[in-house]
C-alpha cells in the first residue's frame, strides 16, 4: 500500500474548497500532472496516467496537499472572522461519550454538554 503524508484532492474536492471560499494557496498544493504507479520493490513505473487535460475535462485541477498544510488551511478557514457565517470554535480535550440525535446534544467524558 501507499504510505505518506500526501492528501489527494481531485476536481470535486478542489471545487468544494473553492465554493467554501477556502484559501487553497495556504495549503501550498502541488498540481498533479501524471499519476504514476511504481513497483514497490524496484521503483519502476507500472502504469502512467497523463493528466494534461484534467482541468479542461473536469473544471478544476487535481491538487495534492501535505496533510499538515491541508489541516492548517482548513482550520484557518473555519476559524477566521472574515467570510460568511459564524466562525467555528476549536475545542480540544473533549472525548465524545454520547450523541443524542433526537435532542441535538453531545455529552463529553469531562461532563460538558453541547
Amino acid at each position: 500500500g501507499e504510505v505518506g503524508a500526501s492528501v489527494s484532492c481531485a476536481a470535486n474536492g478542489t471545487r468544494w474548497l473553492h465554493e467554501w471560499k477556502v484559501d487553497v494557496a495556504k495549503g501550498d498544493p502541488v498540481v498533479l500532472k501524471k499519476l504514476i504507479n511504481r513497483d514497490w520493490k524496484t521503483g519502476e513505473p507500472v502504469s502512467v496516467y497523463d493528466l494534461d487535460d484534467y482541468e479542461e475535462r473536469w473544471g478544476y485541477v487535481y491538487n495534492m496537499f501535505h496533510r499538515q498544510y491541508m489541516h492548517s488551511m482548513l482550520k484557518d478557514s473555519a476559524l477566521e472572522e472574515k467570510g460568511e457565517g459564524t466562525p467555528a470554535r476549536l475545542v480540544v480535550n473533549h472525548k465524545c461519550k454520547n450523541v443524542d440525535v433526537e435532542a441535538g446534544t453531545i455529552t463529553f467524558d469531562n461532563g460538558v454538554t453541547a
